[in-house]
Formats: structure tokens, sequence, C-alpha cells
């Protein structure tokens, strides 16, 4: 809207110079509860104005999106298996999205210096393993899995530094990719050599079918 047909002009200019300049950002849109998503998109074509002598101070624009990735919340999920201590532990994760996802990261941190010695962590709700010959020297270690991004990273200043620990790491025969989260609860098991202590922690992308 504007003062006259020239203002509005102006603006719509505004507009399609900074959207043809932004290339790939977050796309984002409010559902009926006004709960709010985004997803990755680019703009897919010039921004297009609609003049009418009915409403001379307003001009509506149409700007054409290419979406790139699926509809997330805005803020990411988080979970945790609590403290591990036996050999094998399962426990929960719930998904509460529509789709699986794969915008996961999950960490194991030792709570001492031998609490992850060779360490095994199967969902079992869809079959995808992990595995690593990597054990811990301290309380401050930590396995990284990036599954988003397919890396497997290993600290020992409880996170402060990574380094790259594919090589130890193993996967399951028939999957793609590290880990998934399936929607709804997920059953994990962890099991490994020695006495385990520590922790598993799960941040992730909820992704929905909007």
């Amino acid at each position: 809207t504007g003062a006259n047909e020239y203002a509005c002009d102006l603006q719509f200019r505004s507009i399609a110079s900074r959207l043809r300049r932004l290339g790939l950002g977050k796309l984002w849109m409010k559902d009926a509860s006004t709960a709010r998503y985004w997803a990755w998109a680019k703009l897919a074509g010039k921004p297009e104005k609609t003049v009418s002598y009915e409403l001379p101070f307003i001009m509506p624009v149409s700007i054409p999106f290419t979406r790139l990735s699926d509809w997330t919340r805005e803020t990411s999920a988080s979970a945790s298996s609590g403290a591990i201590t036996a050999t094998p532990t399962t426990f929960l994760i719930n998904n509460p999205g529509d789709l699986p996802t794969q915008r996961l990261t999950i960490r194991l941190r030792a709570n001492g210096a031998a609490g992850i010695t060779n360490p095994v962590l199967t969902n079992l709700s869809n079959g995808y393993a992990w595995s690593s010959t990597r054990d811990s020297v301290s309380a401050n270690s930590e396995i990284k899995l990036d599954c988003e991004r397919m890396r497997v990273l290993w600290s020992d200043d409880d996170g402060t530094s990574y380094a790259d620990d594919w090589a130890l790491a193993s996967l399951g025969d028939k999957q793609r990719g590290i880990m998934q989260l399936e929607p709804g609860d997920n059953a994990f098991r962890y099991s490994s050599g020695g006495t385990p202590a520590l922790a598993i922690e799960f941040s992730y992308e909820v992704l929905y079918e909007l």
C-alpha cells in the first residue's frame, strides 16, 4: 500500500530488488493455529504485481518460490536417553512429526573414563544401526553423529573441538544415512563392551507434510 500509485510502485521495486539478491533462504509460513514453520527455498521467478483502478493505492504482489526441503518447526526438538549404566539398555525417542527425519544430531557423552567401549546404537523401529570401535578416555569424551551431514566426530574436551572419526564407524547394510527417526515413538537399544556410563542426547528437526 502507498499514498499514491507511484509510492506503491516504488515499494514493489524495492521488494523485487531485495528478493532477486537473496538466493537460498528460509521460507516461513503459519498454520491455522498460528504455529510457525520454515523450509529451505529460493525465488523461482520474477515477483508479479496486480494493478487495478478499483484499488489505486493497493498493489497485490505474488512471489513464486521453489521449496527445496520439507517443512519444519520454528525450534528443534531434543531428547535424552538418560543415564545408561547397563548393556543392553533400551529407551524411547519420540518424533512428533508427520515424516521421517535424518536432520538429526546424536551425542554420546561419557560419564567416566571407561564410559564408552565399542558402542552400538540401533533403532529397533526401523533397523538403522551405527557402531564404532572408538572408546572414551575420560569423562570429557564424546562421539557426535551429525546425521544430516553424514559426519562422525570425536571430542575429548566436552565438545569444545572435534576431530573426524568416520574411519572407526560402521553402518547397517541396507540403510541410507547414519540414523533416522520415524514418526511417533522410536525404540532404541544401546549396547557396548564393559560397563557403560554415558548419556545419549538427541537434537532433531521435526518434519511435517503441510
